[in-house]
């Protein structure tokens, strides 16, 4: 029995489309931490961080799955076997993953990047503004020298 090697990838092609689900999961995940940084800012008076990383991991997973939508259409130009069932789920990935991904902006733009300013109190001495001059460590250098 001769089995051809496209035959032969697409029967381990699960392992390979696992690397598209990743991609999918962690998109989810830092969609949730924008959430979660968004609804803590509004419950404590210090801002969280608003997750520029998680932005940029999110667009580089999307890049994958978008590389993962061109293998795709290779498969499909060589009638790879049940390409078609593999490439629905993987346009259902990416669809869900947009939208995630849509998700996590929207939520990044509402989260405020300015932690509020703090009110002086008794116990919080309010900062100065002008530089004070510091008294001099040396006693020679106050002195006068020589020739003044």
């Amino acid at each position: 029995m001769a089995v051809s090697p496209l035959q032969d990838i697409m029967n381990h092609y699960l392992w390979n489309f696992s690397a598209y689900l990743l991609a999918l999961a962690i998109i989810l995940l830092n969609a949730a931490r924008s959430v979660y940084f968004y609804l803590r800012s509004k419950q404590r008076p210090l801002y969280p961080k608003r997750g520029r990383l998680d932005l940029l991991i999110s667009l580089l997973c999307g890049v994958s799955l978008a590389m993962g939508l061109m293998f795709q259409g290779v498969l499909a130009d060589n009638n790879a076997p049940g390409i078609y069932h593999w490439s629905s789920y993987l346009w259902m990935a990416c669809l869900v993953s947009l939208a995630l991904f849509a998700v996590q902006i929207a939520f990044h733009v509402k989260t405020p990047s300015v932690r509020p300013a703090v009110e002086p109190t008794d116990e919080i001495p309010p900062l100065p503004t002008a530089p004070q001059e510091q008294p001099s460590v040396f006693p020679e250098d106050s002195a006068p020298k020589d020739g003044e």
